[in-house]
């Protein structure tokens, strides 16, 4: 037990210092992205700290892959002193009366990978975890995301006919289904979406998860996750709507949204701007 603890606490140090290390290469040797971040946050805030933002933000990213990594060598059973989930039994409720899904949305909020590996063990045992999958065009990249699912147990659902594959579980009679979805990524532009104001610009959003759960009337919830210090989150459960299949598309997507946009406001240095989150323009403006 005590070499258990001695061996997490190296283990947490040495990635803390390497994780510094990375933060200089990425911001001022390689300059990963800076311009893509700059523009994104000049577009989203009128704040004369945006360059505090953006060094938090590249400290935080440059820690990502040492807290994925801790929480990958780490038991399963010791996870919790990585990630403190609040109000989760009102998911675990909405999982035993549910027919087939029940759908958890977060954001592009550090870390949500530490988010996934974490969540499918508390709800492994009332419902199957699973999570949409898209796949990368780094090999590296992809043979990561399939360790975490391995060591998670989580089902992996392609993107490609992602609607139709999550239609085809309900054939498994009895089986119930927890589906995670990182709801804010751009859409390719043959996937079905919907155009919402985020952070005062006309944005695309991913629909289908939103037709689903009003197809099946699917309890769908939030996420909201903060970060304490290195690898230490608590992810506060919050209830998007509990009987969707009453309200609108539109309505459901912008509670989404406005989670999304409130913790964006809050800690803007936790949120993923190194991506062309607005590289599309509205469709009616599309010649």
């Amino acid at each position: 037990m005590i070499a258990n603890e001695v061996f997490f606490h190296v283990v947490r140090i040495t990635g803390i210092l390497l994780s510094r290390f990375l933060f200089l290469l990425l911001y001022y040797i390689i300059r990963y992205r800076r311009r893509v971040v700059r523009i994104n946050l000049q577009k989203a805030f009128s704040s004369p700290h945006l360059t505090d933002i953006e060094k938090k933000f590249y400290l935080n990213l440059s820690e990502m892959p040492f807290e994925i990594l801790l929480a990958l060598i780490m038991p399963a059973k010791n996870l919790n002193k990585l990630v403190r989930f609040n109000n989760f039994q009102v998911i675990l409720e909405s999982a035993k009366k549910s027919n087939c899904f029940v759908f958890g949305l977060i954001g592009h909020f550090m870390n949500w990978e530490l988010i996934g590996i974490a969540l499918p063990f508390l709800i492994k045992d009332v419902a199957i975890p699973a999570s949409l999958y898209r796949k990368q065009s780094i090999i590296f990249v992809n043979r990561i995301i399939e360790l975490i699912r391995e060591r998670t147990g989580a089902l992996l659902i392609p993107e490609q006919h992602l609607y139709r594959n999550l239609l085809k579980l309900k054939e498994n009679k009895g089986k119930k289904y927890f589906v995670c979805v990182v709801g804010d990524q751009t859409p390719l532009l043959t996937q079905k979406h919907i155009w919402t104001d985020f952070l005062g610009i006309e944005t695309p959003f991913y629909s289908w998860w939103v037709k689903i759960v009003k197809r099946e009337d699917a309890p769908v919830f939030y996420g909201s996750i903060k970060k304490e210090k290195f690898a230490r989150y608590s992810v506060n459960i919050e209830i998007i709507s509990e009987e969707p299949a009453s309200e609108t598309e539109e309505s459901l997507l912008k509670k989404y949204v406005n989670f999304l946009e409130r913790d964006i406001k809050k800690t803007p240095e936790l949120w993923l701007w190194s991506h062309r989150r607005w590289k599309r323009i509205p469709d009616f403006y599309k010649t």
